[in-house]
């Protein structure tokens, strides 16, 4: 379906199948991702602020791998880069320049939709960092 620096996205092989797998290239960002599904699972959270948000169905650390549910538009997605309570202290401030190329990217329109979602991931610890459109469909 999809792959990316991180790894690479299937849709699971059965008839009318509603998961998908990824497969994880490093531990890293594997972890990171497994941690904000486990996160979210844990406070039941389905949807943010009007976006779909996948479900951690099955994972395996020995794999580096994660079965989640399939979720169609719109969507918030890929926590691969994402971190949990706080972002490392080497990360570069999204300042200015960064926001202006995320305006023009997501548009004026949707902009304040993506800037409440963020909002929302982080009042439950989770800085998502790849903030693109192909991540945050809003």
């Amino acid at each position: 379906m999809g792959f990316g620096i991180h790894g690479r996205v299937f849709q699971v092989a059965a008839p009318r199948s509603t998961a998908v797998v990824k497969v994880f290239e490093s531990d890293d960002g594997y972890q990171r991702e497994r941690d904000v599904y486990l996160r979210l699972r844990e406070a039941e959270v389905t949807e943010i602020e009007g976006c779909n948000v996948p479900g951690l169905l099955e994972f395996s650390n020995e794999l580096r791998l994660l079965q989640i549910s399939l979720v169609i538009r719109p969507f918030c997605l890929d926590f691969a880069a994402a971190y949990l309570d706080a972002l490392p202290s080497y990360f570069p401030p999204m300042g200015e320049e960064w926001e202006a190329e995320k305006r023009e990217q997501f548009g004026e329109e949707d902009w304040p939709k993506v800037l409440r979602v963020l909002d929302e991931l982080e009042s439950y610890g989770i800085y998502q960092t790849d903030v693109t459109p192909t991540n945050i469909s809003v």
